[in-house]
């Protein structure tokens, strides 16, 4: 089943377009938490590169598991 989310020309594959959108909300995530842990709750910056690129992963799992591969999305023992 493809994503009722977004529509695409036919030779643009839908599931794509999902991924690519998935992966730039991670950059706009682990920028987002990069800013607010360093230069917000200053943490060390290597401290808080390593935790804004672990949420940023784990938001991308989460939402391609949902979004882009909702069809065959991973659920139960076998999410993670």
């Amino acid at each position: 089943m493809e994503s009722m989310l977004l529509k695409c020309p036919a030779w643009l594959p839908t599931r794509f377009v999902m991924f690519g959108l998935v992966g730039l909300s991670g950059v706009v995530v682990q920028v987002l938490v990069l800013g607010g842990l360093h230069r917000i709750a200053g943490v060390n910056f290597l401290w808080a590169q390593v935790l804004s690129v672990w949420v940023a992963m784990t938001t991308n799992f989460v939402l391609n598991n949902r979004l882009t591969f909702g069809d065959r999305s991973l659920v139960g023992a076998s999410y993670g």
